[in-house]
């Protein structure tokens, strides 16, 4: 009776989450909307902080990490990488919330070091940045 019963029940268990149901998730580079605060000087080996904000597009969307993508050593492309679940929950705009994260930076050789900062695409649709060149001393 028990074997009859379970092999009843088994296909509700299958049949009950929907596939729609099951949330999906995916990352996303968002555009750094304003840097509020960069030394004037780095120190080799000591981390420095700095400031930007970003625009959280929806309540879907949540705050991943800082990507990091060098050139080189000294020419560093900075943008923020969120996370985008779906299917969870219904999304809600809100182009207007402005997010404030800080990045930890820990330049390795003295000389000088230029973040750039992504801000979005030309109409070409080539990366646009916010540029600052910093001192690195030892």
């Amino acid at each position: 009776m028990k074997k009859i019963v379970m092999l009843l029940l088994l296909p509700k268990l299958f049949l009950a989450c929907s596939v729609d149901e099951i949330p999906t998730f995916s990352f996303e580079t968002l555009p750094v909307a304003n840097v509020l605060s960069v030394p004037d000087t780095f120190v080799v080996g000591e981390i420095a902080s700095i400031d930007i904000s970003y625009l959280r597009p929806s309540t879907c969307h949540s705050f991943e990490g800082i990507q990091l993508e060098p050139e080189t050593t000294t020419n560093i492309n900075i943008a923020v990488l969120a996370r985008l679940v779906e299917g969870r929950a219904p999304c809600t705009d809100l182009s207007n919330e402005e997010v404030t994260v800080p990045i930890a930076f820990n330049p390795l050789e003295p000389g000088e070091v230029t973040l750039n900062f992504l801000t979005g695409t030309d109409a070409e649709g080539q990366p646009t940045f916010i540029t600052f060149n910093v001192p690195v001393i030892e």
